[in-house]
């Protein structure tokens, strides 16, 4: 049913929009009809009738090369804004969407409404981000690719213009604004598969066209960078089919082959809109007549309980920024980062490695992503490297056994100095449920993002969880002033370490007191593992060179490591693994510029106004 949201999704396309195509649509059929009013009637006639049968055949082929790279458009769009919409589907919403909105006029607004009404599962808004994103990347990759054309000349500005285009992109290819990255779209592979595809689409159709001129009658370079010029008029102007705008342009650049050029353009207009529109026309009447059977296939499996699994990290599922792939024995916590699907820790119930490799690889490859495990565990970096991926070691988790956790072991020194510390300055530690003392909390974690240049996202933990039910929290005061808080992602059998925020002027002790609280109620609840979470590896040597400065300029491991050494933990090893070097490489480039983008918006919980009216406890009790 649709939504007063997404009935507003194409309001700009308004009147406005539909005047200013009206208003183009006549003065360019006007100017054009001045053109060719000397135009000779039966010279045309004859000129149309001598196309002969290879040249349709070959005009055919190109279409059809054309419109498959037209569906590719689609295909790659719902990659890149992770849709979840299949290929298949995707490609041919995208064609029909192209040849019918080519044939109706106002392309953004027809395509987005085609789209919508063929993938309901998306909505309005997601039709308007995929029509959006599919128009703008081409309209870049037309112009980036006609001054490449022009370059070729020895043009000097179009030379400068071409250079000047490619190195603005390169930098969207390695590490994009934080801004850009944001977003979570995987701008390099999608920059160069618009590319590519954009080649392809106007080429094809220009030698469509081209292949419906007389033989030899002008240059193939120069008809393609006309063709080219053309389109984007016809385009920008927004009439149906580009009429007007297009063949004003094409004429006014060939003024001595005026016959045979609209003679070519009324057999273009026949092969390339008029035969696939119709097609379209009919395969979209097919999946209105069957869209209440297809409505019934939509529906979806259900997702294993976050609470019941092995490992903390699960509960991000709930956070709405991660997922979990997998409904039987073999489960994983899966999310998204540019071109990437990647499993975030070990599994997070029981069965075979193997099986769950093959499992992300296969999801994977439905989205159009690569797989890549990030800090897996040893068992599932074994199956990994048995299947050929590239596996390196990342990182090392820390974990503490609560039932088993000795204050007064040797090892335990350095903790003991800080917790008398925090004794001697009258600190209280409580325990706190999340949604009480937001505002004071959010405020905590402000003052800390400030000093610690932000908060971080995708994998790490960001002070937007706080309103949620994620797991128990733990804060520190000083007369009676929260200074510091921990807080803790949830499970039966494990809690893991997620937010540690405190205030600039906190006292030394003070979050050692808070983990080591938090270890001592997790004993107390009969919780048999409690994870510090992980640290980079202490080298990065093993890294390949961009992927180790990367880490080595936004990681800092020293003062962590020390941190969680003073509880004694068992340190287990964590490894990235990929289906090869590039895979790698790139994964885990997509993987750090998440992270230091800071949260997601698409995660649930962002700290807002809300937070400062969220009620507080009624009541408290400190205790050390």
């Amino acid at each position: 049913m649709q939504t007063r949201a997404e009935a507003k999704v194409f309001k700009g396309f308004g009147r406005g929009r539909i005047w200013a195509a009206a208003l183009i649509l006549v003065v360019a059929v006007f100017a054009l009809w001045q053109r060719l009013a000397d135009l000779d009637g039966a010279a045309l006639r004859s000129t149309f009738n001598a196309i002969g049968p290879m040249q349709w055949l070959g005009a055919a082929s190109a279409t059809i090369l054309s419109f498959w790279a037209i569906a590719r458009y689609d295909r790659v769009a719902h990659w890149a804004l992770a849709t979840g919409v299949r290929p298949a589907r995707a490609g041919s919403a995208g064609i029909m969407a192209i040849a019918l909105s080519q044939m109706i006029g106002l392309n953004a607004l027809t395509a987005g409404l085609i789209r919508w009404r063929l993938l309901p599962e998306i909505g309005g808004k997601g039709a308007a981000r995929v029509t959006a994103l599919v128009g703008l990347t081409f309209l870049i990759s037309l112009a980036v690719l006609g001054a490449g054309v022009l370059a070729l000349g020895g043009d000097a500005l179009s030379v400068a213009g071409f250079v000047t285009a490619v190195v603005l992109m390169v930098p969207l290819f390695v590490w994009p604004p934080k801004l850009l990255a944001r977003l979570n779209l995987p701008l390099g592979g999608m920059a160069w598969r618009i590319m590519a595809l954009t080649a392809v689409d106007v080429g094809c159709a220009g030698l469509a066209l081209y292949m419906l001129m007389p033989p030899g009658s002008i240059a193939p370079l120069m008809f393609l960078t006309v063709f080219a010029l053309a389109l984007a008029s016809g385009l920008i102007g927004g009439t149906p089919a580009g009429v007007g705008p297009f063949e004003l342009t094409m004429v006014a650049f060939f003024p001595a082959l005026e016959v045979e050029l609209v003679a070519a353009l009324l057999a273009f207009r026949l092969i390339y809109y008029v035969v696939p529109a119709a097609l379209a026309a009919v395969v979209f009447g097919l999946a209105e007549w069957r869209r209440p059977a297809r409505r019934t296939a939509l529906a979806a499996n259900p997702a294993p309980a976050a609470m019941s699994l092995r490992h903390g990290e699960a509960r991000l599922a709930d956070a709405g920024a991660h997922h979990l792939v997998g409904n039987g024995a073999e489960v994983l916590l899966a999310a998204r980062a540019g071109g990437a699907l990647a499993a975030l820790g070990p599994m997070m119930a029981g069965g075979s490695p193997r099986r769950a490799r093959r499992m992300l690889e296969q999801q994977a490859k439905r989205t159009g992503l690569t797989p890549v495990l990030y800090k897996c565990d040893a068992r599932l970096a074994a199956a990994a490297r048995q299947a050929g991926w590239t596996v390196l070691r990342l990182a090392e988790e820390a974990v503490v056994l609560p039932a088993r956790f000795d204050l007064g072991q040797p090892a335990c020194r350095q903790l003991r100095r800080k917790l008398r510390q925090a004794e001697g300055i009258g600190l209280t530690i409580e325990r706190t449920e999340p949604g009480w003392h937001l505002a004071e909390l959010s405020a905590v974690a402000a003052e800390w993002a400030r000093a610690h240049g932000g908060e971080r996202g995708f994998s790490m933990g960001h002070a937007g969880l706080l309103a949620q039910d994620l797991g128990p929290i733990f804060i520190a005061r000083q007369g009676g002033r929260i200074v510091a808080f921990v807080s803790f992602l949830a499970t039966k059998a494990e809690w893991t370490l997620d937010l540690m925020r405190h205030r600039d002027d906190v006292p030394p002790g003070t979050m050692q007191a808070l983990v080591a609280r938090a270890i001592a109620e997790a004993a107390a609840s009969g919780i048999p593992r409690l994870s510090l979470a992980a640290v980079p590896a202490p080298d990065v040597d093993h890294l390949p060179p961009l992927l180790a400065a990367a880490h080595a300029r936004y990681v800092q491991t020293g003062g962590l490591r020390q941190f969680k050494a003073a509880f004694a933990p068992v340190w287990e090893p964590r490894y990235i693994a990929a289906p090869g070097r590039v895979a790698l490489l790139t994964g885990g480039l997509a993987i750090l510029r998440q992270i230091t983008a800071g949260p997601s918006r698409l995660s649930h919980g962002q700290p807002g106004p809300e937070m400062a009216s969220a009620p507080a406890k009624p009541e408290w009790t400190p205790t050390t």
